[in-house]
């Protein structure tokens, strides 16, 4: 966990110094807001936000979630089976915590679900892992404006599959389905 804490304040170091997307700073100030503060327990973490569409437009869901591991550079992090649902408008605000999803049932509700990063992320540099993120999320905010209005865009959805294919938690995929239905439907190629 010491190596995981150092990591993670290099990253939010370097956040400073880098301008955070609209959406990540929307999915920061749900996560601060009091419908999460007193849910969320501060050590976990955060997913990135998928949209669901509502009759107001557009808001987005994100999981919090616990990692845990035991290798010495925090390697070998695995996502547990209860996760925190929080829903939220593009703003950040009129926040929902926690949201009922009805995910797939575990025997043991704090089970492994499976390793947090890929092991192509676990190669990345702390800035890169940041870069790609932003990217990610630029593409969630592309492809949310099209899908809020029930419009395809493949070049808005064919950007969002690359990049959460690359950058969204293993253990996590099919939750990620789970939890914004429409969305993984209209992003897939027809």
């Amino acid at each position: 966990m010491k190596n995981l804490t150092a990591a993670l304040l290099t990253l939010a170091v370097s956040a400073q110094a880098a301008p955070l997307t609209p959406l990540a700073a929307a999915s920061d100030a749900a996560r601060r807001s009091a419908a999460c503060a007193k849910n969320v327990p501060m050590e976990y973490s955060q997913s990135a936000p998928v949209p669901v569409r509502r009759e107001g437009g557009v808001r987005y869901r994100v999981m919090f979630y616990r990692a845990v591991g035991e290798g010495p550079m925090d390697d070998d992090l695995q996502v547990l089976s209860h996760l925190i649902v929080a829903e939220f408008d593009a703003n950040g605000s009129a926040v929902e915590c926690p949201v009922p999803v009805a995910f797939p049932k575990r025997k043991n509700r704090f089970a492994s679900l499976g390793p947090m990063m890929s092991a192509a992320t676990l190669k990345m540099t702390g800035d890169a892992y940041q870069e790609r993120e932003a990217k990610l999320y630029t593409a969630i905010e592309r492809a949310a404006g099209p899908f809020g209005r029930g419009r395809k865009d493949a070049k808005a959805a064919a950007a969002f599959r690359a990049l959460f294919e690359e950058h969204a938690e293993p253990a996590l995929k099919e939750h990620y389905r789970v939890l914004a239905p429409e969305f993984f439907a209209w992003a897939e190629p027809r």
